[in-house]
């Protein structure tokens, strides 16, 4: 019913089995009708995990996404093939048909502005159909009712993201990957996939409707898209008015909607799956057993069995899985890209690229046996020594049977397939991956993949959504060669290429020399990986993986010493040469694998690779943002004047100088010489400076400084960032402020050592008051459950909240912000808040009662838990500083709501409404449209006509009335009829009756 057992797997499982949990669970889900029930409860865990970053709902790799990926691609295939068939049939089928609009990759013979054309063309195309009402209307009720599902947990949790969270989904998870693995949708017949060209076009489509569909423009990180930011702009409402006509049908839709809405499906059951799903479970069963505890501790307790230990009982009778079944050998090869008249092309293409190469090689061979200087004999004995233990090597290596791993490069005439398809895919989807080859797919999951590419599996490798893992097989088999893409014979040759204090340019020169000298394949290889690379770094601002970063990584996998001359000094000496040997070539690799002019740098001016410049703004960002973690940490340290010193202060009044001379100036010298000189002449001074000033002042006034510089580095770091329009020079300088700073805080890290057992305290007044906030706590909770208007569940989260920061970040300063805004609001006996208010202060209050107050409590049972912990007897002081500020603001909080404001004393008689007709007016002016009556004893208007006016003047429009004498004041220079006051008349008086 609840789905317990799924939620709870799902929470303790790697991420790197979240595509295999999804498969499984939707394929059982399935065969027992309960597939979209269980989404929903998925769905609904997603957002309640999420609350505090709204914007990483179904975002990313979750088990949520990925559930509802493989639901809607086996629902949904038949829908994407009558929506995009047509057009993905025909794009596919010319090859030579061309979208690229990246100067880096396009055709000499293309033209940007004529492809540019034809790729608006077709996103138009596309866009349109999918967008159409006929296809709306034969859109799976399956894919409609997951859409309500979305569009009302964020009407309860996230409202304003339901239109982006639904297009997220219906492209991401749906229509991209039709678009870009056409194949597996059954868009195309049986055995055409598209080639290497289509392909591209394809992902280039897929990129400009993802865009659309989350409302965001292409920027600096892929700048070749950004002319293709007008169609986004031009179609962008046409977008919102769809996502939002399909949420409101899909609200609809999940009217009435059961679990025997949908027939169940047993045919898709697989036992396969049930033993995947079974080995999940045995594994993660330890882990498990605290998740299924806390579901089911939200479920009413009616006395029924869940069915916890039923399922503890079941787990031990089946025992451990079973070990998979050996796969079989003997696959069907992989099929022809288009047709044979295409294969027969690429065909003569690979030819004709061979010959290019063994021309190339034939040239560099006769360059190399140029005259030379002559080796002496020790050079030449080295030589024969070296060849004679490449021999016994490859004497000793048996010939391998393997389809790729394992094999050497001196074994295969051409590279295998693997390589091209893996990088084809990271380099189409996975270039926004953070961490890509730094973080590790599971093992298991990488040699099962392995397992299955060397059983002679056809591979799709675009239906896998983990890119780690499609990452982890090709370092695999980079791990895997015999000999690496360097041989053993060019290792020492490519430390010493880049030892010593030569300029880069003669470093980068002997590499080339170096690769010019390998193996045609090793060549091949090698020219493959680094492009790739260098294709990575053009993203390092989002994967975070700059060319140094990645020579890290794959330093080891393609440069290894020989087995006999391995030891452990050289695996701790080596290394900072072999990664800047795999950085310079990433970072030239035009001028090594292109003969592309090398980038000289300008003594006066150095020219600064794009790259390069994203790297150090992507670091100096990082920088700052851990600066300003620290610097927060001490401004939360000087609310406790008892933990500090003069001389501590003292060392701080030095770093706090340092930092305003760095904001002022743009740059000081922090090195450690430095530093230690100004402490050295500072300290005595600043120390003196403090003389009788009470603690508590000195520490309230750094707290302050402290909290402005903060401020202006947090300000820096993001005008970093946002700032395109900087000079390199300008992002130089401030990147070198970052580092200077972080120089600065490590010196005030060795300086300022808080002496918190000074801060002593009786274990027993912390105990009470924890029990006295815990109590407050309980109370606030009743109040909270009683609240309905809006304003004052605002009042309880921000009591509720800032207590949660507080005790996280162990500061009275999120206590501080909000003491003077805690009281409720009273309202009239009776008063009824607003339907729509009503729903917010409930969603608010069942926000605050589920998740913040728990948090709360086990904050405090923390703190309660470290009074005996004899490391933590010195906060206790400020643990109890602490919650007496928070039993304050409870109390503020609970006291009495505020008194309604005083009824306004009756206002004196006034004036009767225009439109008032019949009896006498109060004794103050009428309204001028007053009719019948006396009037009251005020001059008549100006326009009035008739009877005699009261003694003062009537309202300007009055028209009843008995004439009579006007008062004795001037007449309205319109007035008409009746004699006139005995002073001037106004200047444009016309009114006719009466001397003037």
């Amino acid at each position: 019913k609840n789905f317990t057992f799924i939620k709870a797997l799902s929470y303790t499982i790697d991420q790197a089995d979240y595509d295999n949990l999804a498969k499984c669970i939707v394929s059982v889900s399935m065969a027992f009708g309960q597939t979209l029930p269980m989404t929903r409860e998925i769905i609904e865990s997603e957002f309640e995990r999420n609350l505090a970053t709204p914007g990483s709902i179904l975002r990313g790799n979750c088990v949520a996404s990925k559930v509802m990926g493989a639901f809607s691609r086996m629902v949904g295939k038949e829908w994407m093939n009558a929506c995009l068939g047509s057009i993905v049939q025909q794009l596919v089928a010319d090859e030579s048909f061309s979208l690229e609009i990246d100067p880096s990759k396009i055709k000499p013979t293309d033209s940007i502005d004529d492809n540019l054309a034809k790729l608006r063309d077709k996103c138009d195309n596309i866009f349109l159909r999918i967008i159409d009402d006929e296809v709306l209307d034969i859109m799976p009720i399956e894919i409609k009712v997951m859409s309500g599902y979305t569009a009302q947990m964020a009407q309860k949790y996230a409202d304003d993201r339901m239109v982006p969270l639904i297009g997220g989904f219906l492209f991401l998870r749906l229509v991209n990957p039709a678009l870009i693995t056409p194949e597996t949708f059954g868009i195309l017949p049986p055995g055409i996939i598209p080639g290497k060209n289509s392909r591209r076009n394809l992902t280039l489509i897929s990129k400009i409707l993802q865009n659309l569909s989350n409302g965001v423009e292409f920027g600096k990180k892929e700048p070749y898209m950004t002319p293709c930011n007008a169609f986004i702009l031009d179609n962008q409402e046409r977008m919102n008015q769809y996502l939002s006509k399909l949420a409101e049908i899909a609200l609809q839709s999940i009217e009435g909607v059961s679990s025997d809405t949908f027939q169940v499906k047993e045919d898709l059951l697989k036992m396969s799956d049930i033993q995947a799903l079974h080995k999940m479970i045995f594994s993660s069963r330890s882990k498990m057993e605290a998740p299924i505890q806390e579901e089911l501790s939200k479920l009413p307790d009616d006395g029924t069995d869940h069915g916890f230990a039923e399922f503890l009982s079941l787990l031990d009778a089946l025992g451990p899985p079973a070990s998979a079944a050996p796969k079989q050998a003997g696959f069907a090869k992989k099929a022809v890209d288009i047709e044979a008249l295409m294969a027969q092309a690429d065909a003569l293409e690979r030819e004709q690229n061979a010959k290019d190469k063994k021309k190339k090689k034939e040239k560099t061979k006769k360059s190399s046996d140029e005259p030379k200087e002559k080796k002496n004999k020790e050079d030449k004995d080295k030589d024969k020594t070296k060849e004679k233990e490449k021999k016994k090597r490859k004497a000793k290596r048996k010939p391998s049977t393997a389809r790729a791993f394992g094999r050497g490069l001196d074994e295969i005439e051409e590279l295998p397939d693997l390589i091209a398809d893996t990088i084809s895919v990271l380099e189409g989807a996975a270039m926004e991956t953070e961490g890509l080859f730094r973080k590790t797919a599971s093992t298991a999951a990488v040699a099962d993949l392995v397992q299955q590419y060397e059983s002679g599996k056809d591979i799709n490798w675009y239906q896998i959504d983990d890119y780690h893992l499609i990452a982890g097989v090709l370092m695999n088999y980079l791990l895997k060669l015999p000999e690496p893409v360097f041989p053993f014979d060019a290792y020492d040759s490519v430390i010493e290429a880049v030892s010593g204090k030569t300029d880069v340019r003669a470093q980068v020169d002997k590499l080339k020399a170096i690769i010019g000298e390998l193996p045609e394949m090793n060549q091949e290889l090698l020219e493959q990986l680094i492009d790739f690379l260098d294709t990575i770094t053009y993203d390092a601002e989002d994967n975070l993986m700059n060319a140094d970063n990645l020579a890290v990584c794959f330093s080891p996998a393609m440069l290894r010493p020989a087995p006999e001359e391995d030891d452990i000094t050289r695996a701790f000496k080596d290394p900072p040469f072999l990664n800047r040997a795999i950085s310079l070539l990433v970072q030239n690799f035009g001028y090594v694998f292109k003969d592309e002019p090398f980038e000289e740098e300008e003594a006066s001016k150095k020219a600064i690779d794009p790259r390069a410049l994203k790297m150090f703004i992507t670091d100096a960002s990082t920088q700052f943002e851990n600066s300003a973690k620290r610097l927060g940490g001490v401004i939360g340290e000087l609310e406790w004047p008892d933990l500090w010193t003069l001389e501590n202060l003292s060392n701080l009044s030095i770093v706090e100088t340092l930092l305003q001379q760095l904001l002022a100036n743009r740059a000081i010298d922090a090195t450690e010489a430095a530093l230690k000189v100004v402490e050295q002449v500072e300290f005595p001074k600043r120390l003196a400076s403090f003389g009788s000033t009470p603690i508590d002042k000195i520490c309230s006034k750094y707290k302050t400084d402290l909290q402005n510089i903060r401020n202006s580095f947090t300000d820096l770091s993001a005008q970093l960032v946002d700032n395109q329009k900087q000079s390199a020079d300008d992002v130089l300088i401030v990147c070198k402020m970052a580092k200077s700073l972080k120089l600065i805080l490590d010196f005030m890290n060795t300086k300022v050592k808080l002496e918190k057992s000074q801060a002593v305290a009786d274990p027993s007044e912390l105990r009470a008051v924890i029990g006295a906030v815990t109590n407050q706590l309980n109370r606030t909770k009743e109040v909270a459950e009683t609240i309905e208007f809006y304003s004052d569940a605002v009042a309880a989260s921000r009591i509720i909240r800032a207590t949660l920061k507080s005790l996280k970040d162990k500061s009275k300063g999120p206590i501080d912000e909000i003491k003077d805004n805690l009281r409720r609001e009273a309202h009239k006996p009776g008063e009824k808040p607003p339907r729509g208010e009503l729903v917010k202060s409930q969603n608010m209050k069942d926000n605050l009662i589920e998740y913040s107050m728990p948090a709360i409590e086990q904050a405090l049972a923390d703190l309660e838990k470290d009074i005996d912990d004899p490391s933590k007897a010195g906060e206790l002081a400020r643990d109890i500083g602490l919650l007496k500020e928070i039993e304050k603001a409870f109390e503020t909080f609970l006291m009495e709501p505020l008194a309604p404001a005083a009824p306004e004393p009756a206002p004196p008689p006034v004036a009767a409404h225009p439109k008032s007709s019949g009896g006498a007016p109060p004794p103050v002016a009428a309204h001028p449209k007053a009719s019948g009556g006396a009037p009251p004893p005020v001059a008549a208007h100006p326009k009035s006509s008739g009877g005699a006016p009261p003694p003062v003047a009537a309202h300007p429009k009055a028209s009843s009335g008995a004439g009579g004498a006007p008062p004795p004041v001037a007449a309205h220079p319109k007035s008409s009829g009746g004699a006139p006051p005995p002073a001037a008349p106004h200047p444009r008086a016309g009114g006719s009756g009466g001397a003037p």
